[in-house]
């Protein structure tokens, strides 16, 4: 089965070159901003940052689109909902379609949120699938200093996240 099998980035990449662990603190990083922030300008400004290093990450820009197109339409979905089911409507009404009445704040922050959660998931995706899982399990025993029954932990994780 073709989704099954993990999507294999070029070594030579800049990001594939760059350090595991500077890698996952960096995803980290862009993670506690996005969950801090509930506006749609710094999820975009963010989004737009990730999209423009996907050619430098080795990964096949097609096969990305390919197998994470479930995670788009999922977010698509949380927004929509979010917008139509929102306890108060704020801002002038955008929309009116019978009795749903829809403000241009509400849809704003259904857009933001969209807009977060495929920020979300493609800084993951960045920070994982060009790492080999190996050599993060031996860079956060090295250099991070963890466990290495958590690096262990990571590194069985990490080999499975293809499948998920």
């Amino acid at each position: 089965m073709r989704l099954l099998t993990p999507i294999v980035p070029n070594p030579a990449s800049p990001l594939g070159r760059a350090n595991p662990v500077a890698k996952l603190l960096a995803a980290l990083m862009l993670l506690v901003a996005l969950f801090a922030s509930l506006d749609a300008v710094t999820a975009g400004v963010v989004l737009a940052v990730l999209v423009a290093l996907l050619p430098a990450s080795g990964l096949p820009v097609r096969a990305v689109i390919g197998r994470a197109w479930p995670i788009g339409a999922l977010a698509i979905a949380v927004g929509l909902f979010n917008v139509l089911f929102a306890a108060e409507q704020l801002g002038p009404t955008v929309i009116v379609a019978g009795p749903l009445r829809i403000g241009a704040e509400t849809l704003m922050n259904g857009g933001g949120l969209m807009l977060r959660l495929v920020a979300v998931a493609l800084a993951g995706l960045l920070a994982t699938a060009t790492s080999d899982p190996t050599e993060v399990a031996d860079a956060l025993i090295q250099q991070a200093r963890v466990s290495p029954r958590f690096a262990i932990g990571v590194l069985a994780a990490l080999r499975l996240l293809p499948l998920l």
